[in-house]
């Protein structure tokens, strides 16, 4: 399939700005504030700014409704409860009755349908691509 892509190494780029001398980045998703330069988006950052790199480990291809509920929860997914909708962790924590088997797997459902509901919607039940990474040390 694309078995090519196994090893292949991405980096994550965010917003940041150069740090005084140049040669050093601070980036906005951290909570210290570090005078520098002025912010810069994410799609600008350079390779040696970046501070995470993920290396492609499994890529396959199934249907969007076939994610299972681990899968859900790895992509970062907070619940969701018919009726109810989105549910934040916090609260599952808070109130822990609302933890079913497809609590999150339902919280993916909801998100695709905001993100690319009008081009491919949940219930058209379209292929995806599934990339599986791990991260890697600094370089």
């Amino acid at each position: 399939m694309a078995d090519w892509l196994v090893g292949f190494r991405l980096w994550v780029k965010e917003t940041f700005r150069q740090g005084s001398g140049g040669d050093s980045a601070h980036y906005r998703a951290d909570p210290d504030e570090v005078s520098g330069g002025p912010w810069r988006p994410s799609i600008y950052m350079p390779r040696w700014a970046s501070r995470l790199t993920l290396e492609i480990t499994e890529v396959r291809v199934q249907r969007l409704q076939d994610i299972s509920e681990e899968d859900a929860l790895a992509e970062g997914m907070d619940g969701h409860v018919a009726g109810e909708g989105p549910v934040s962790r916090v609260r599952l924590f808070m109130e822990p009755g609302f933890l079913h088997s497809r609590f999150y797997r339902e919280g993916y459902e909801y998100a695709w349908d905001e993100i690319n509901g009008k081009r491919a919607p949940w219930s058209s039940n379209p292929f995806v691509w599934v990339l599986t990474f791990r991260r890697q040390a600094a370089e």
